[in-house]
């Protein structure tokens, strides 16, 4: 093994980041020393100073523990195990000449005693005191190698060459001076300051670059640059020292970092006398602030771009001296008849495409002479050809020496037009200012045509009619002038099939006719010979989609036509005599029927203080908003008492769930619910009352609830004594059937006493289900139909109802509620009373192919379900059964 030895030594003060940079060469190229360190073993010594060094670093052991040199061998001579023991806390077991051991392993055999090892060069020691605790700590880098390599990396070139260049300076330098000038003048600098090595691994840092990540230069030794400022596993994409590796040339570029801070990042590389990359200078400069403010600067440009290009109005710049067009916004392009500005800006010169050559120079002259007005309007020739009407508002700006015209441009083509009918509107305007006074102040149609038509012959034209429609006629309603003749034409052109008035009335389309004394149509020529009139126009007067009539005008002297805005002009006033015609005729109508409803009511305000049935109407609470006079009789309360109350307060607790229910279903399905309740009356009374509710909504839309209640409590009585009457009878009829009755009798004599019975509800009710089929049948009623509601009609006079629904051709009848529920349940006897009814009714109405009973009430069912299938219906006289 060869060895080199480098040391260091200062005389005064240090900056622990050389000793750290020396732990980082030792952990780069002697990762074995590592070992060494963590165990706190001797890695080699010095002659003058007796210590022990550890990687690098040296402490004072006492006497008699030494390591010299001597003839360029590297010897551990035995001397006071204790302090060394004492140096080593305790972790070394043995120490020999050759070999050392340390918790029970032997780890590394430093080099024996031979000529063929070669010391490296020495460069001296460096010390520095770190106080009492240790005494002197030495700091140096022992470095061991075999036979000298051909090749030595680059970056251990480097670090040698840093130490060198530190040895030299603290060599040269006073003692109270700064030692190491590079260190002082980067540590000066305010940017950062970084040596990397080819890999980029930090060699060197100043306090600039340590404090931009709360570190200590030294901290940041043997790091990577991307891992520290970056938060990265590999270099950025774009790094200028990557760049400046590669071409060994000085590179720079903008990069972000992971904090979202911007870094200006310039690369010198550092070569050798052959060429040779040895490391890369780096100084970074932080610019988030500026680069920030240019951000805002792109922004604030972007946004002024961006505003002048969105601009309705055009945005240009031009030369003075000849009009090239410098720039400008899409919106000028578009003026001149170009897609978008890239077609004119550095193309388009102004002075090309004066309609008007003369004007330009006019007006350069004036620029110049500072006399150029606020605003002015330029005929230009467009992309198309077509004259532009430009109306400039301009000022001289002088940019590099050369003067341009700068401003914004306004189309008013069209507006320079339509000046050219400022005239013909105004009068236009007073036309239509009367006619609306007209529509305004009349109080029937008559009057509003009169209005009108002399609005028409004051101003402008020298014959005015109106028609209105009449079924498939038109009727004249106003004509001027009032001319007898003139009347009778008007009159005749409303009634010719074929005529003008007539053909607008049909196609409801404007018409215009140029017409002369020899005109095809006689009365339109009759016309234009007594009045001199020549054109006529023809305009369909409507309200709200609807023809309401014709308005006819004339024109007197030599006119070729009407023009495109009077024609428009003309029809907007028809549309508003259409509008007046219509509002009156409204309004008229809205008297006859407010006239109408006063006399209905007055009519239902008899009516309603009369009916027998209570009528109210309730909101979504329940609140009684009205009720009429009836109620006093129904309940006690007068109307002004009931008003306002709850309507639930009046109904007996037990129905007040029900009717809630009902009234809920009638706002959510929008139907009509009728229902049976109990009311309390005011004296305490409780009477049934049958109750419809039907929900409406009044003029608001809010919902509403219109109740009817009718009073039967009499009727309900006396239903009710006649289900009785009937149960009697048929219990009656039962008891002379069945005397007696013995329980545990066997099916047969049951089957025979339900013959007997059925044979007498036989005999006592056939006649009258003849009778009412009879009925049944006049009225084209189905016999199965009529036989259902008789069955229906029958168990409700016995206090029972049934529903019955037909499926694959069989009927299928159910009794919801048993008449004699409690006996059915421990008579069967009763149970079948209901069965034989169904069964023996069903045979008057046809054959019976099927009679089956699914459930029964003795059977331990809620209800009894019968199935029949009838089929040849007989006629009404067929024999019994």
């Amino acid at each position: 093994m060869r060895y080199c030895m480098l040391d260091f030594k200062k005389r005064g003060d240090i900056r622990d980041a050389y000793g750290l940079a020396c732990e980082k060469l030792v952990e780069t190229y002697f990762p074995w020393l590592l070992d060494v360190l963590d165990a706190d073993v001797v890695a080699a010594g010095e002659i003058k100073t007796r210590g022990i060094a550890i990687c690098g670093y040296a402490y004072r052991a006492g006497k008699g523990t030494h390591c010299v040199m001597k003839n360029n061998d590297m010897c551990w001579l035995k001397g006071s195990q204790n302090a060394l023991k004492h140096v080593l806390s305790g972790k070394c077991l043995k120490t020999g000449r050759d070999t050392i051991y340390f918790r029970g392993t032997e780890k590394h055999k430093f080099p024996e005693t031979s000529a063929g090892y070669v010391m490296g060069e020495t460069l001296g020691t460096l010390t520095v005191s770190i106080g009492k605790r240790m005494g002197c700590r030495e700091m140096g880098i022992f470095v061991f190698w075999k036979e000298k390599p051909p090749h030595v990396d680059e970056k251990f070139q480097i670090c040698l060459a840093l130490m060198k260049e530190m040895l030299a300076m603290t060599e040269t330098r006073d003692a109270k001076a700064p030692q190491h000038l590079s260190s002082v003048v980067f540590g000066a600098v305010t940017e950062l300051v970084a040596i990397q090595d080819a890999k980029h691994r930090i060699l060197y840092a100043n306090s600039t670059a340590g404090e931009s990540v709360n570190k200590e230069p030294h901290e940041l030794l043997g790091h990577y640059c991307y891992e520290i400022w970056h938060g990265r596993n590999a270099p950025c994409p774009y790094c200028p020292v990557v760049i400046a590796k590669q071409t060994k040339k000085f590179a720079d570029n903008v990069i972000k970092g992971a904090d979202g801070r911007m870094w200006y990042i310039r690369a010198f590389p550092v070569l050798s006398e052959s060429g040779e990359l040895i490391a890369v200078v780096e100084i970074t400069g932080e610019i988030t602030a500026e680069m920030q403010l240019r951000e805002k600067l792109a922004e604030r440009e972007e946004e002024y771009w961006r505003f002048i290009d969105n601009a309705v109005a055009g945005v240009y710049r031009s030369r003075l001296n000849d009009g090239l067009v410098v720039m400008a916004n899409d919106a000028f392009a578009k003026i001149l008849g170009y897609r978008n500005k890239e077609e004119i800006v550095g193309k388009f010169v102004a002075s090309e495409h004066y309609v008007s050559p003369e004007e330009r120079p006019e007006i350069v002259k004036m620029a110049k002479a500072g006399k150029l007005p606020a605003s002015s309007d330029v005929a230009l020739r467009g992309a198309d050809g077509k004259v532009h009407i430009l109306n400039l508002h301009s000022r001289v700006v002088k940019i590099g020496g050369e003067e341009f015209f700068e401003g914004v441009a306004i189309d008013v083509t069209k507006e320079r037009e339509l000046e050219m009918r400022i005239e013909f509107i105004s009068k236009m305007n007073a036309l239509r200012a009367d006619i609306y006074l007209a529509v305004a102040s009349s109080i029937d149609t008559s009057a509003l045509f009169s209005a009108c038509c002399a609005s028409f012959v004051r101003n402008l034209y020298a014959l005015a009619c109106i028609y209105t429609k009449h079924g498939n006629t038109l009727e004249m309603q106003a004509v001027l002038p009032a001319e007898h003749k003139i009347k009778k034409i008007c009159r005749a052109l409303s009634e010719a099939q074929e005529s003008l008035v007539c053909s607008v009335m049909k196609h409801g389309r404007t018409e215009v006719v140029i017409v002369s004394d020899d005109y095809p149509d006689k009365n339109i020529a009759d016309i234009a010979t007594s009045k001199n009139i020549h054109a006529l126009i023809a305009l369909p007067v409507i309200d709200r989609g609807s023809i309401r009539g014709v308005l006819l005008l004339g024109k007197a002297g030599k006119t070729d036509e009407f023009s495109l805005e009077e024609i428009r002009t003309l029809e907007e006033i028809a549309g508003n005599i259409g509008f007046g015609y219509g509002t009156i005729t409204d309004r008229l109508e809205k008297i006859k029927l407010s006239e109408k409803l006063a006399k209905e009511e007055k009519m239902l305000e008899v009516i309603l203080n009369n009916v027998s049935d209570v009528l109210c109407m309730v909101n979504t609470n329940g609140e009684i908003e009205f009720i009429t006079p009836s109620v006093k009789n129904l309940t006690g309360y007068s109307p002004d008492e009931a008003t306002g109350k709850n309507l639930l307060e009046v109904i007996e607790r037990q129905d007040r769930d029900i009717v809630s229910r009902e009234a809920e279903m009638a706002l959510l399905l929008n139907i009509p619910v009728a229902l049976e309740l109990q009311l309390r009356t005011k004296s305490g009374e409780s009477k049934i009352c049958d109750v419809s509710i039907v929900p409406i909504k009044d003029e608001t839309g809010a919902d509403k609830l219109v109740i009817s209640a009718r009073d039967i409590t009499d009727r309900k009585r006396a239903q009710e004594l006649a289900i009785e009457s009937e149960r009697y009878k048929v219990q009656a009829l039962v008891a002379s059937v069945f005397p007696s009755f013995i329980p545990g009798s066997s099916d047969e004599v049951l089957g025979i006493m339900m013959e007997g019975f059925a044979n007498r509800f036989e005999k006592f009710h056939r006649d009258d289900f003849m009778k009412y089929m009879c009925g049944a049948e006049e009225k084209g009623m189905d016999k199965k139909d009529a036989y259902l509601e008789w069955l229906k009609e029958f168990f409700r006079t016995l206090g029972a109802n049934i529903k019955h629904h037909t499926s694959g051709g069989h009927l299928f009848v159910e009794i919801l509620n048993c008449p004699w529920e409690k006996d059915a349940r421990a008579n069967p006897i009763m149970c079948g009373l209901c069965k034989a009814i169904v069964f023996r009714s069903a045979t008057w109405v046809g054959d019976i192919k099927l009679a089956t009973q699914h459930t029964s009430i003795a059977g331990g069912d809620r209800k009894c379900k019968f199935e029949l299938n009838i089929e040849d219906a007989r006629k009404n006289d067929t024999n019994s059964s």
